[in-house]
């Protein structure tokens, strides 16, 4: 018997579990997550139920030619990944620190459904 059995049909179950594809709002992360999430629906039944797009530039970072430049190519790559996934996305901001603790984590949730929110 595989001996991560329970996991997968855990996973399969959408009451008990959500999968979700994170990554960059670059080329190849793209791929390589649609490609991880088409194996995983063939392969063992587990479906992508959120996309998560990490990294994104705010307005506020940078404006100078090299963020505008950055943040039209991250644009582009984000209107290719909801196409792609035809999933509910989400965009987490670039912050200037990495989240420690269950303070930061719970600020975290409240700066990602304020800033952008939920997109389709």
């Amino acid at each position: 018997m595989n001996k991560y059995a329970h996991v997968i049909d855990a996973m399969r179950n959408r009451e008990r579990s959500t999968f979700i594809s994170v990554m960059y709002p670059e080329y190849t992360p793209m791929i390589e997550a649609l490609r991880a999430s088409e194996d995983l629906k063939k392969q063992v039944g587990i479906r992508t139920a959120l996309v998560a797009i990490n990294y994104v530039l705010p307005e506020k970072y940078g404006r100078n030619v090299f963020f505008n430049n950055r943040r039209r190519q991250q644009e582009k790559y984000i209107e290719e990944i909801k196409q792609r996934f035809n999933t509910p996305v989400f965009t987490i901001p670039l912050l200037d620190h990495e989240p420690e603790g269950l303070d930061d984590l719970k600020q975290l949730q409240l700066d990602v459904f304020n800033w952008r929110g939920w997109e389709k």
